[in-house]
């Protein structure tokens, strides 16, 4: 099961996606139940000059959205291309219920339509679709999510209705 999320926000695709790509700068705002974010960089190594072979990771902690307890979230970002596109996936155990998240960013007149799915496991939308209680708890994860956009949104436009022309 893919839920699409999505939200307009008057600022270009350049705006949008440096706010993201910045995230541990305000993640507090975005989200106030995350507690603490980082990423770490392996497996990285210099050729003519380049920087190849690199897999960036983060991590945050946060009060769940579905149990209200402190846990840790880690995932690997697995492709980027810049203002357009961000997908990366969770590790264990998170993975087995949202595997993978996608990003999309699309400039259109005035505005950039930010939208995220979330690809939820296939043994979570076959129990989802059995029952009310698993239902009601991914429903809880998606709002969250559609939280942190709204959230997205509001600093951003009022950062870009306060700066400089």
């Amino acid at each position: 099961m893919v839920r699409e999320l999505t939200v307009e926000i008057k600022a270009t695709a350049e705006q949008v996606y440096t706010f993201l790509s910045d995230y541990a700068g305000h993640f507090k705002e975005v989200s106030p139940d995350h507690i603490e974010r980082g990423a770490v960089i392996k497996s990285i190594r210099m050729k003519d000059g380049q920087f190849v072979g690199g897999r960036i990771y983060f991590y945050f902690k946060q009060v769940s959205p579905v149990t209200g307890r402190v846990q840790k979230v880690r995932g690997r970002l697995l492709e980027v291309e810049p203002n357009r596109y961000i997908r990366y996936k969770f590790l264990f155990p998170v993975s087995l219920v949202l595997p993978r998240i996608e990003n999309t960013l699309e400039a259109r007149e005035g505005l950039t339509e930010y939208k995220t799915y979330l690809h939820f496991s296939r043994p979570v939308s076959w129990l989802a679709a059995r029952s009310a209680k698993v239902r009601e708890k991914l429903e809880a994860v998606v709002s969250h999510i559609q939280e942190e956009m709204d959230n997205t949104k509001r600093i951003l436009e009022e950062q870009t209705s306060v700066a400089p022309p």
